[in-house]
Formats: structure tokens, C-alpha cells, sequence
């Protein structure tokens, strides 16, 4: 069958593959034949219940089989799904999503709703009686045939799901992704990777997160077997390395700092896992002396770099040789997927040569379309080329820094605005700003980046602060009151006092040097 729109993928393996396992996670496993049945009869529930086609539905599930269940039900409906963070996230900003996007349908558990209700009883009051709440209950009656496919409520220039990430202003923005966005990242990795029925996919990545699209879609669509990775294992080094032993996990996917929890805190024998076939990472930069020493203990696994940000998904990737590793030098992010075109320009408008740096900007089938109802934010981002060969072609400008090394691949170099990644997470350094600004005790706020050991990743937040008061709020009562804001990783893990921010002769607040301090009292402590 031609694939046309993402829930073709798994209607095309419910009948290729109907009784192979589809998704196993810590609590229910569930077969291809059933997923597309289940999903078919919330779809049908859902236009029953008056929802059309193009309707945006909140998904405030945890990582789960009903939550992959959910998705695809609405995909099937017609519309588009906006997956909502149930371990990070406070309350208030589930409720900012939701109140931005303008959605009035969710999918959740009544044990998840009831806790979001009482942890925010606001939003409950004022959207009572817009928001219509479907709960989804675990089932595994495997039986009967699978049900006829989706109506033709979607084409493929529609709005698959929308995902939220980190925004400067302090509202997290919802990056649109269509179904052609997301079938042009999809089929490159089937078509680079190959991967069949018999192989096993882990799931690391929470469902809001662009990795786990890689996990779900690639998996499903080739019949194999997808494993959720429990968040107690995840969170612990020594039970995911035996995680991905006993599951023989043949395809794992993940920020590099999963992989250095692991190195850190247990042993890899060489030879060791030997059904991993393909290490991914992806989100932040793979410290050389980390990659190296997983290399040398798991050599049989093809190891690749997965570069873009959310609006891409992935747009360059690298297949790391281990006789290529520096130490001295990051792993290069490589060259354009197929299909993809990037260009790196310098601050003259002028393309970058070999040698040479600029901005990473990118055009393509796979790049988001913008950020749903803010098209302020759109108009930011996405911008003609100034080159001549590319007149009236927009294209997405990353705010990342590249290098253009002499092979023709790309090195990143860095950031061009205040947005960083901590362990693969998007963290926009002026939202913890805004959040801490909130505080009533918090006159101004300057947050910057801790640096991983090799100063090439960020691993965390720090923050300096000026009270409006001699006697400053203290350091746990700080955190607690971002934690009713922000999500846990936004959250700094540095938090210093000090009379007055710094200013540069701009008379702003003089970032560099307060980084600089930041990381000089990390390796002191350390």
C-alpha cells in the first residue's frame, strides 16, 4: 500500500505482521492487529463524540501503551495530536499549552486528569464546560480482525502533531510537524538503517520529545518491536544497561548523556550487548573520551550522530568511525539527509567556505511549516535566502553556529542566541529568567550554562540573582517556586547571590563573564 499519511505505517503492518508484538512496555504488551484495532475504536469514539477533522487533542498521558494508542486514534480521526508532559512539566505550563493551542479535547487517565485538576483547579474552573476530557483504560482483549483503515480526513500537507518546546518570551512554543514532514524524516531512516521485523527499538525519550519519533514511527513501520523504557530504569545507569541486555535491544536511540550515566556508573566488558546493532545519538554533543571508551566495549554497533533541532527533527547525520574520534575535537554532525538542503551563512550573507563558520539554516520537506497560532515567532525563524541561487526560498535558520571543516561536513560550534540543550533537553536560558523574575524577592536574573567536563555540552542551569531585599530568598525556597513553573530540568543547579549583575559596555547584562564564574566555582568545587 503507498504510504501517505503516518497512520498508514501501522495499518500497513496490522496486516503484514498482525500478531507480531508491537509495543511492550513495564505494564502490557500489545500486538500490531490490536494497536490498529484499539486506536480505530477511540478514533471512531472521538467522531462520535463531534470531534473533526483538523482538531487539536492534548494528550496528558504518561509513556505508555494507551498513550501510543491515543496518538494514533486521532491521527486516524483526522486530527492532530499535542503530546503533554506528565513527569516534568508543573501543572501551569500544561495548562499554557493548552490554553495556546486553543485545544479543547484531551485523552488522559483518570488518574493522571484528577492529580492535574488538583494540582491546578483554575484551569478546571475556567475551561469546564469547553474541554472535553476522554479517558483511555487498559485493555488487552486480542480479538477479531483489524479494522478498516482511516477515513481520507488528512492529506499530507496537514498537521500531524504539534510539539512544545522552550520559549524566550516564557511560552513554550508548539512547533507543527505535518504528515509530510514527519514521512520525509521517517523514510530516510528506514531507507539509511534498513531495519526489519526481527530487530527491537527502545524508547528512552518522553513522547513530547522529536527522538521519540525515530523510536515509534521507524519501528512501526517495519513491523519490529518497540520497548518503553520505564522511567525508574531509565534513571538508573546499571538497571537500563541490564534493561538493554535482557530486552536485546537492536536499535537504541538517545541523548549521549544516557550513555555516560552508564560508563560512569557501571562497566561495559567489551564484547558485551551483542544484539546492539545501531547506537543513535542525538541532542547534544557526545563527549570524545566517553565515545571512544563505549566504542572500544561495543564495536559491532554502527554508532551515528543525529543532528536538528525540534523544526527539523533530523536534518544532518554523521557515521562515527572510531579511528575518527579526536579528543580535542567534537563529533562532526555530517552532511544533509536526503532530500534536505543546508546552508551555513556568515554574518555578511555570504556562504560559508571550508575552514569558515556561520549559521546552520535549513530548507526542505522535513521543516516545520512554524509554530502553531504565533506566527510572530514564525516570521523570526523562517527567512528567504539571500543567496542568489536560492531567491524566494525560505528557509529555517537554526541559530546554531557550524564549522565547515575541510571534507565538506559540518562541526558544531555553538549557539547564536540563548538557547542551550542540558541532557538533551531544550532549555531556553531566558524563560528561567522570566520564571525567577517572578519571584517577588528577585529583582534581576541572569541564567547561563554549566559546562560538562570537556566544556563543550552544557550539563546544566546556573543562575545569579539580585534580591530587592538585604536578606535574599533562600536557594530551596527558589527551586521549589520554579518547580510550580517550569519543568524540573529548566530548574538551576546553581543558584548565587550577588549585589548587582554584571553589565558590558552595551550595559546589558554580561553573560560571558558571569558563565565564565559559573563554571570557575564548578571545577573548583569539583
Amino acid at each position: 500500500m503507498k504510504i501517505q499519511l503516518l497512520q498508514d505505517y501501522l495499518e500497513r503492518s496490522a496486516l503484514r505482521y498482525p500478531r507480531n508484538t508491537a509495543i511492550v512496555s513495564a505494564e502490557r504488551a500489545i500486538t500490531y492487529r490490536e494497536l490498529w484495532r484499539q486506536s480505530g475504536e477511540l478514533a471512531a469514539r472521538l467522531i462520535g463524540m463531534g470531534f473533526e477533522p483538523g482538531n487539536t487533542v492534548g494528550i496528558y498521558l504518561p509513556k505508555s501503551v494507551e498513550a501510543i494508542i491515543a496518538l494514533f486514534a486521532v491521527l486516524r480521526a483526522g486530527g492532530v495530536y499535542i503530546p503533554l508532559d506528565t513527569h516534568y512539566a508543573p501543572p501551569s505550563r500544561t495548562g499554557l499549552i493548552l490554553a495556546a493551542s486553543r485545544t479543547h479535547w484531551v485523552i488522559s487517565a483518570s488518574p493522571q486528569w484528577n492529580d492535574f485538576i488538583t494540582d491546578y483547579p483554575e484551569y478546571g474552573r475556567r475551561l469546564s464546560g469547553e474541554m472535553t476530557v476522554i479517558f483511555i483504560d487498559s485493555t488487552s482483549d486480542d480479538t477479531g480482525p483489524p479494522l478498516p483503515g482511516s477515513r481520507p480526513v488528512a492529506g499530507t500537507g496537514d498537521l500531524a502533531y504539534i510539539l512544545y518546546t522552550s520559549g524566550s518570551t516564557g511560552v513554550p512554543k508548539g512547533v507543527m510537524i505535518t504528515h509530510e514532514n514527519a514521512l520525509t524524516f521517517i523514510n530516510w531512516a528506514l531507507e539509511l538503517f534498513k531495519p526489519g521485523e526481527n530487530d527491537a527499538f527502545s524508547n528512552m525519550a518522553l513522547l513530547h520529545f522529536d527522538l521519540s519519533v525515530f523510536d515509534l514511527y521507524v519501528s512501526l513501520a517495519c513491523g519490529a518491536c518497540l520497548y518503553l523504557v520505564p522511567h525508574h530504569v531509565g534513571m538508573n545507569p546499571r538497571g537500563l544497561l541490564d534493561w538493554i541486555r535482557k530486552n536485546r535491544i537492536t536499535y537504541f536511540y538517545s541523548v549521549p548523556s544516557v550513555w555516560v550515566s552508564i560508563l560512569n556508573h557501571t562497566g561495559i566488558e567489551k564484547g558485551d550487548l551483542p544484539h546492539l546493532s545501531h547506537i543513535l545519538f542525538a541532542g547534544e554533543m557526545f563527549p570524545p573520551r566517553e565515545l571512544k571508551s563505549l566504542m572500544e566495549s561495543v564495536s559491532h554497533a554502527a554508532y551515528y550522530n543525529l543532528y536538528g533541532p525540534t523544526e527539523t527533527n533530523v536534518c544532518t547525520w554523521y557515521r562515527v568511525e572510531g579511528r575518527t574520534v579526536s579528543d580535542d575535537r567534537p563529533v562532526p554532525i555530517g552532511r544533509a539527509c536526503k532530500g534536505t538542503e543546508v546552508i551555513v551563512l556568515k554574518d555578511d550573507n555570504t556562504e560559508a567556505s571550508p575552514g569558515e563558520t556561520g549559521e546552520l539554516l535549513v530548507h526542505g520537506p522535513g521543516v516545520t511549516p512554524g509554530y502553531y497560532n504565533n506566527p510572530e515567532s514564525t516570521g523570526e525563524v523562517f527567512l528567504p535566502s539571500p543567496l542568489a541561487g536560492h531567491r524566494g526560498r525560505y528557509f529555517y535558520r537554526t541559530g546554531d553556529i557550524v564549522r565547515v571543516l575541510p571534507s565538506g561536513i559540518l562541526e558544531f560550534v555553538g549557539r547564536k542566541d540563548l538557547m542551550i540543550k542540558c541532557a538533551g533537553f531544550r532549555v531556553e536560558l531566558e524563560e528561567v529568567e522570566r520564571a525567577l523574575l517572578r519571584h517577588k524577592a528577585v529583582k534581576e536574573a541572569v541564567a547561563v550554562p554549566l559546562y560538562a567536563d570537556d566544556h563543550t555540552a552544557a550539563s546544566a542551569v546556573a543562575a545569579f540573582i539580585a534580591s530587592k531585599h538585604d536578606i535574599p530568598p533562600g536557594v530551596i525556597e527558589l527551586k521549589e517556586f520554579l518547580g510550580g513553573i517550569v519543568p524540573r530540568y529548566m530548574i538551576p543547579d546553581s543558584i548565587r547571590f550577588v549585589d548587582e549583575i554584571p553589565k558590558n559596555i552595551n550595559g546589558k547584562a554580561d553573560r560571558r563573564l558571569l558563565t565564565e564564574q559559573a563554571n570557575r566555582v564548578k571545577v573548583e568545587k569539583e
